[in-house]
């Protein structure tokens, strides 16, 4: 039978386990309240405050940490004042740093517009306090998502691309999906094309409803079921072959599905200009025309939304000025005349190639539904080809 150890032996086990924190051994803490110190009574005043301890015993439980000074003073329980940290005034914050376009010094400021916000203050729907930074934040988004020109890849050529459109687009109108659904669609294979992580084995036409697909469950309330979809393509391809195919254009785009739309820029830029239903809507028929063209692809939507604002004017008061395109319009579209000068032509030469062949965008903007828009651009033939030599 083993003595009793003695009181030295039980001040050194006290002594030992508080030297370092991470050399304290399983069941030390029993030990060492039983060397003397008062236990804390439950539910009672829980601080760091010590009852009814001496300063030796405080000091025998304190676990000393390397590197800090220990002080024989009471510590104070108010929070510890840091010194601030020197920062070069000069220096901007990189959080915080405001996206500024080239042309910035040529623009006027925001003070000298109108507040196209104040009008719409009190409505949820188009939250105004917020509305100047959301597009902000959005021009800065399309500078990150900017493709190459085409070709975006050499086992698909124009053609192939223009008919996968077209029919992708003959779809959307079928089932009655949002403009943004499409939008978000062609972006998506666009991008997926420019990639060579995607399988060239895949078909094109999968590649593309899948996308399709996609941008159904990333903009839409109620999902278009596949045993309607698959058909399109080949009875042939199941389910599986589908599914996986998704998750593949997925990974390759490592999910980031959120580029800007050329149709939120469109919205907004009709709001500063005060467009008529009409003039609305010959915008959204050439921002739909330019989802055919490969030649649009590496164009940013901000830029080609304000191009069609433009002509959509032209087109509507049968007349073509540099006057049309305003303070107000320099300002929140960020672009100058002469910036969109260089797309105004193709914007205009795609329109009147889109009649000489069957088109599902010209069949769709045909219709009563949408002001029969198509024709009425169709029949300002004149004003086309003169957009064309700017």
């Amino acid at each position: 039978m083993m003595p009793a150890p003695s009181n030295a032996i039980k001040k050194r086990k006290v002594q030992n386990f508080c030297f370092d924190e991470n050399s304290q051994p399983k069941g030390t803490v029993g030990k060492t309240l039983s060397a003397g110190l008062l236990k804390r009574k439950a539910l009672s005043n829980i601080s760091n405050l010590t009852h009814g301890t001496n300063e030796k015993e405080t000091k025998a439980v304190c676990i000393k940490k390397p590197g800090l000074v220990h002080q024989n003073k009471q510590r104070s329980l108010l929070p510890v004042r840091k010194k601030s940290v020197n920062m070069n005034k000069n220096e901007p914050m990189k959080i915080f740093t405001k996206v500024v376009p080239n042309n910035e010094e040529k623009l006027p400021k925001l003070a000298d517009v109108e507040d196209i916000d104040e009008v719409n203050k009190g409505n949820i729907f188009y939250i105004p306090e917020y509305a100047s930074d959301v597009f902000k934040y959005l021009f800065q988004m399309e500078e990150r998502y900017t493709l190459k020109k085409w070709p975006l890849n050499v086992n698909v050529s124009k053609l192939m691309r223009k008919n996968v459109i077209n029919w992708l687009t003959s779809i959307n109108n079928h089932y009655n999906l949002l403009q943004e659904t499409i939008h978000l669609a062609v972006s998506l294979l666009d991008r997926c094309l420019s990639s060579d992580n995607l399988p060239r084995e895949k078909n094109l036409k999968l590649i593309a409803l899948c996308c399709l697909s996609i941008a159904v469950k990333y903009e839409e309330i109620s999902q278009v079921s596949l045993t309607h979809l698959l058909p399109t393509i080949d009875e042939n391809i199941k389910i599986s072959d589908f599914l996986q195919t998704e998750r593949e254009i997925l990974k390759t785009l490592a999910f980031d599905l959120a580029r800007p739309s050329t149709v939120y820029f469109l919205r907004r830029f009709n709001m500063v200009l005060r467009a008529t239903a009409l003039q609305y809507t010959f915008s959204k028929f050439l921002v739909d025309l330019c989802l055919l063209d490969s030649s649009f692809c590496h164009v940013k939507p901000s830029l080609i939304a304000a191009t069609a604002v433009f002509i959509s004017m032209c087109i509507s008061k049968t007349n073509i000025s540099p006057q049309f395109w305003s303070d107000n319009l320099i300002v929140y579209t960020t672009y100058s005349y002469q910036d969109i000068r260089p797309v105004i032509s193709k914007m205009a030469l795609n329109v009147i190639d889109s009649s000489k062949q069957f088109n599902s965008v010209v069949e769709k903007y045909s219709c009563a539904e949408f002001l029969c828009a198509a024709q009425h651009m169709l029949g300002e033939n004149a004003i086309l080809r003169k957009l064309c030599l700017i």
